[in-house]
């Protein structure tokens, strides 16, 4: 099997996403974007890279970057989160300190990503309807191909009012096994994942007013 044609054609196809970008930047989106590919779609790589190799490169890059999560491949995992970020303001934020107070909404998203702007409006109607006290909302940026100059840009345009965290190394979207965004994770306040999902649904207010519980008010 040669997986150098798709690998040429993702590099390619890197250059001309990122193209503003320095070059080591690229790289580096690229040699990421590699071990994604390998890990997620090594099955689909087998069966085709003979048939369509650059077609498959392109197809699968495109998914990675601009398509919505895949709700489907991820299940939810009851086991205690914990990690800590900065936000674009250099605090420090560890999701243990939540840890028998607020239900937490992650969600991870990225300048670049379409339907993670979109998504916008429905994040800020939520954050202003539930109760900050038993409900908190922290946007993780994922880190590839954005900059802190970047993301206060699209806080302002959007106006974005939760908390914005920064993956910078990308060490939390791999623990969570983030592999498209935007990707929202629930953790209850004991700790635990008890919901992962890809985009907001139409009413997102109804969906997760499930989790909160009498004594927890809007």
């Amino acid at each position: 099997m040669r997986l150098t044609p798709i690998y040429a054609t993702l590099h390619q196809t890197c250059d001309l996403f990122f193209q503003s970008e320095p070059r080591s930047l690229r790289h580096t989106i690229y040699c990421t974007i590699g071990e994604k590919v390998m890990q997620q779609y090594s099955a689909v790589i087998k069966k085709y890279a003979a048939v369509l190799p650059h077609y498959l490169g392109i197809i699968i890059l495109l998914h990675i970057l601009v398509c919505p999560a895949n709700n489907t491949a991820q299940e939810t995992n009851p086991a205690i989160l914990d990690f800590s970020l900065k936000t674009i303001d250099g605090t420090d934020v560890r999701l243990e300190d939540y840890r028998g107070k607020k239900i937490v909404h992650l969600l991870f998203w990225a300048t670049w990503c379409p339907h993670c702007l979109m998504e916008m409006p429905k994040v800020k109607e939520l954050y202003h309807a539930l109760d900050s006290n038993v409900y908190e909302i922290l946007a993780i940026d994922v880190g590839i191909n954005d900059t802190i100059k970047r993301i206060r840009k699209i806080q302002k345009k959007y106006e974005i009012p939760c908390k914005i965290l920064v993956d910078e190394k990308g060490d939390v979207t791999k623990k969570c096994n983030i592999v498209g965004v935007p990707y929202h994770i629930i953790i209850g306040k004991d700790g635990t994942i008890i919901d992962r999902f890809n985009e907001l649904p139409e009413d997102p207010l109804a969906y997760l007013n499930k989790y909160i519980t009498p004594e927890d008010p809007l």
